[in-house]
């Protein structure tokens, strides 16, 4: 996963930090704590703060989680 195309795209929703090892025990979080939805691709979760901003700007506390079909995460944004 190309973290720093994730964090400079325009026109998206952004996490709170620009910390990649914020991010990263994010991610971890989410992958300790919940299950893949029944496609197989994706997670979504919601955490006790807030992690970002969603597309339209607001504070969110959800994620998401999109995963390749060897299971590595692919992406993940503030939903």
């Amino acid at each position: 996963m190309d973290m720093q195309r994730m964090l400079s795209q325009i026109g998206t929703s952004k996490f709170g930090t620009n910390s990649l090892k914020m991010i990263t025990k994010y991610m971890e979080e989410v992958i300790e704590n919940s299950s893949v939805s029944a496609n197989g691709k994706d997670l979504i979760y919601q955490f006790s703060r807030n992690i970002g901003e969603n597309v339209d700007g607001v504070a969110t506390n959800t994620i998401k989680l999109f995963f390749d079909s060897k299971g590595r995460v692919r992406t993940a944004f503030p939903l």
